[in-house]
């Protein structure tokens, strides 16, 4: 697979030249590299997208790539580097925290018209990060491999700056398909470009923090070919639903991709 561009959303010179920094970049980079489809090719090869139908059900659908298995096999490569995942963030100091300096300052959340303080303890649950890397200089990460909506991704950012104010890690990694890649990827993922407006924004946010990293990583196929073959494609889920996959429709049609507006997809859940 290939990286193609590294955004640092927000940085310091300390934290960008330190071992601990370039050493899990290079564990990152590396692992992504590393991947390859199928599993014993020598590339990150997949199908191109098609449109098509079926006898018994006219309606148009698309055949496109899973993403369940994409983020699977990245865990694999990252556990070769000692990486952890599924990483708990453990928030409950911090917010306490929040809500004492939120007193002191009186700047609580207010309820409305009565303006009197909330008192009840709201949900701090925020979820686990994917992955968890330690530098052997200390230096900690966190990173989220994106297999969700664009709204996913916007949490996952959220839940990234959160860590860093929090100084639970040092830097936090997105890693999200470029907008190629998506093209031929299954469940409207996000995508580095529905996300590049709220860059500026995310700056803002993970700049409070003076000494962390928040960094976006974009990754893309090596190749695409055309196939119509439904095991070619990598399987939606893993599993049982991996193996519902990749039955293919006996009854299929194959249309032509002018059919549609191809690049559009709202065009395609409106049909």
């Amino acid at each position: 697979m290939k990286l193609i561009d590294t955004y640092l959303l927000a940085s310091t010179e300390e934290a960008r030249s330190s071992k601990g920094w370039k050493e899990t970049h290079e564990a990152i980079s590396n692992s992504i590299k590393a991947m390859v489809w199928p599993k014993d090719g020598t590339s990150f090869r997949i199908p191109r997208k098609f449109r098509y139908q079926t006898a018994s059900n006219p309606k148009p659908k698309w055949r496109r790539n899973g993403v369940d298995p994409i983020k699977a096999l990245f865990r694999t490569l990252m556990r070769h580097q000692r990486c952890l995942d599924e990483h708990k963030l453990e928030l409950d100091s911090y917010f306490k925290q929040l809500r004492d300096a939120a007193k002191v300052s009186k700047r609580e959340i207010l309820h409305y018209p009565s303006l009197e303080p909330v008192t009840k303890l709201l949900n701090e649950g925020v979820g686990d990060f994917d992955f968890y890397y330690e530098h052997d200089s200390g230096f900690k990460t966190v990173v989220e491999w994106e297999t969700g909506n664009i709204s996913s991704s916007h949490r996952s950012l959220n839940k990234m700056c959160m860590a860093l104010w929090a100084d639970l890690c040092d830097a936090a990694v997105l890693v999200l398909p470029s907008r190629e890649f998506y093209k031929h990827l299954t469940d409207r993922i996000g995508n580095v470009t529905e996300l590049e407006p709220y860059f500026y924004f995310f700056q803002r946010v993970a700049a409070l923090n003076h000494r962390s990293i928040l960094a976006i990583y974009v990754v893309e196929h090596d190749e695409l070919f055309d196939s119509h073959l439904w095991s070619d494609f990598i399987p939606s889920g893993q599993g049982g639903n991996a193996e519902t996959d990749q039955k293919q429709p006996k009854d299929m049609i194959v249309l032509p991709a002018s059919i549609g507006r191809d690049s559009s997809r709202k065009q395609e859940a409106s049909n």
